[in-house]
């Protein structure tokens, strides 16, 4: 029997959802958003306790390292997951190119107004559906660090960045070695 530290925990709609809000108030600070409003608002919802320690370091921080900006607005292709997970949204964008950030925007409660109704509502996809998905975008993401490595053209047009992060956010909904959200390691 394995380690329990090692052992997969897949997280609930209502967990995906209060990260997918609290992954969308870091991306919209990191976007320029007052992140004094944000703090405030999500003390409100009673979402301030779903940041990570790097998102709190964030939020923290008068001027964010441009490495760290970069990475935070990166992080709309895991919300995409999270949210397509939660049936937020019909389907997974092709990884070949950056999602629409206005159907993220769409599929979100609008900034500072109840998140409950969006908790309420989220169903989690069928683990079956997930586990695929999961599976797939790990093929992708294992075809593409192959031909990175070779020195070869990524293939079938894929987005290294879309596909890392698309990983990202599906290791963490299925909850690949029990990891926290910081400490997502999406192996290939």
């Amino acid at each position: 029997m394995g380690d329990d530290a090692t052992l997969d925990r897949p997280r609930t709609a209502e967990e995906i959802a209060r990260r997918a809000i609290a992954l969308h108030c870091t991306i919209a600070a990191a976007h320029g958003v007052s992140k004094d409003d944000l703090v405030e608002w999500l003390k409100e919802e009673r979402l301030w306790d779903e940041l990570t320690p790097r998102e709190l370091t964030f939020f923290a921080e008068k001027r964010n390292p441009a490495k760290e900006v970069f990475w935070m607005t990166w992080l709309v292709e895991a919300q995409v997951a999270l949210l397509w997970s939660i049936g937020k949204l019909d389907a997974l964008p092709q990884p070949t190119g950056k999602c629409n950030t206005v159907s993220v925007i769409a599929a979100m409660p609008g900034l500072f107004e109840p998140t409950s109704h969006f908790i309420e509502l989220a169903v989690l996809r069928d683990r079956q559906q997930i586990e695929r998905e999961e599976a797939g975008i790990y093929d992708i993401h294992c075809r593409v660090d192959q031909a990175t490595r070779k020195g070869e053209a990524i293939p079938d047009g894929y987005d290294r960045d879309v596909i890392f992060f698309r990983h990202y956010g599906l290791c963490w909904v299925r909850g690949y070695c029990g990891q926290p959200w910081d400490e997502v390691t999406p192996d290939t």
